[in-house]
């Protein structure tokens, strides 16, 4: 694949109208043909995501445009006919250029097997700039913001890996210039944080599970601990990859959050119906009662905790991507982003990286409303209808007799 940049020398406010136009209305205009590639900054459609013959695809990010496609002679005339639009409409255009490796534009080495990770030489500087960062016995706080920043970026590539950061954040807000000796969990942290190098990459070529799987919690009340529940479907496996790819049926507009609607309160999608969840066949997997009582955003955690616990445990979901639904969105939430500011939840969310990485697979999430939750029923009746059909029933009995999460027992 070629990759090419051009980059536009302007002001902050120039820049965000010219992000704005190349992303927007470069392909729109009526003036103008068409152009035959998609701009990434708005929602793909499944189809759109292949590079079939001479189509490109362009990312804009402030004032950097990026085009990809499948030959050199392709990408150079992409970036050079948006050049040539943007300079009509009064831009200057700065320096393009060409090169058949994306590393120095993104910094991440794309192979021809579909991984994408950081060189062996990044990733061998990124470690030993963290071990000569351990073996100080002072060090500046400005010293550790870099080693962070750093392997935060590194960590963008398989989000769960965020889950070893606590203690290191809560360090960051000492003054940068200070000299402190590094506090024991911050520490251990940079230290896990080392180890975890080698599993920052993402692969494309992991395939879809067939099967979609949902998870929710009842929370404790008067004389009860709460519970969980777990359902699994076999959709149609265009609807599984949308819902992968977090791509609505039949959305459009940008890819980018609606400010005016954040400011107002974050509003989850109406991904039940995109996803037409209810027209789905469900089936019951597991009601489960805790032992204990547990808040209930750390209970819906845990009952999905419970199903990357089965999907661990079977070989076959080794190298795929798996779609769970759930009703919460603060587990969504804090699940997407990979860590959480409350302790709590981030222990638990350090559990979801060990098995995510131990069983060599990974997650998306997507909220559905309780009314079509499937497991909403198991979580409140905790009774299983039906046979345990499908690929992980022998998992379940091996699940409640071993499952490492805390308070787990059958009813």
């Amino acid at each position: 694949m070629r990759w090419t940049s051009l980059a536009s020398p302007y002001p902050v406010e120039l820049c965000r109208a010219y992000c704005e136009y190349v992303s927007s209305d470069v392909s729109r205009i009526t003036d103008q043909a068409p152009l035959a590639a998609t701009s990434v900054n708005f929602e793909l459609k499944v189809a759109q995501r292949v590079l079939i013959g001479d189509t490109a695809i362009d990312y804009t990010h402030v004032d950097d445009t990026l085009a990809l496609a499948s030959s050199e002679r392709v990408a150079v005339r992409h970036i050079n006919e948006l050049a040539h639009r943007a300079r009509t409409k009064g831009f200057s255009i700065g320096e393009i250029n060409t090169a058949g490796d994306i590393e120095p534009f993104i910094g991440y080495s794309v192979r021809q097997s579909g991984r994408i990770s950081p060189s062996p030489a990044r990733a061998q500087l990124i470690y030993n700039a963290v071990t000569e960062l351990l073996r100080q016995p002072k060090v500046k706080v400005r010293d550790v913001a870099s080693i962070v920043g750093v392997l935060a970026w590194l960590f963008l590539l398989r989000r769960c890996l965020f889950a070893v950061f606590a203690s290191s954040y809560a360090f960051l807000r000492k003054p940068l210039e200070a000299v402190l000796p590094l506090w024991p969990s911050v520490r251990r942290e940079l230290r896990h944080a080392r180890n975890l190098i080698p599993l920052a990459f993402l692969d494309l070529t992991w395939r879809a599970h067939p099967v979609v799987l949902a998870q929710d919690a009842q929370g404790a009340t008067e004389g009860v601990n709460g519970g969980a529940g777990l359902a699994m479907a076999v959709p149609p496996p265009m609807e599984v990859l949308e819902g992968i790819l977090c791509r609505p049926r039949g959305s459009a507009g940008p890819a980018a959050p609606d400010l005016r609607r954040e400011l107002k309160g974050w509003l989850p999608p109406e991904s039940a119906r995109a996803l037409l969840v209810g027209n789905w066949r469900w089936w019951d997997f597991m009601a489960a009662t805790w032992r204990a009582a547990d808040h209930i955003n750390a209970g819906e955690i845990r009952a999905t905790l419970l199903w990357l616990e089965v999907l661990a445990r079977s070989p076959e979901c080794r190298h795929l991507r798996v779609l769970l639904l759930s009703d919460s969105t603060v587990a969504i939430g804090a699940m997407s982003k990979g860590r959480s500011s409350s302790f709590p939840l981030n222990r638990l969310l350090r559990r979801r990286m060990a098995l995510e990485a131990a069983g060599g697979f990974t997650t998306t999430l997507r909220w559905v409303t309780s009314k079509v939750m499937p497991a909403d029923r198991l979580s409140r009746e905790r009774r299983v209808k039906g046979r345990i059909v499908g690929l992980f029933r022998k998992t379940r009995k091996d699940l409640f007799r071993t499952s490492q999460i805390r308070g787990v027992s059958k009813r």
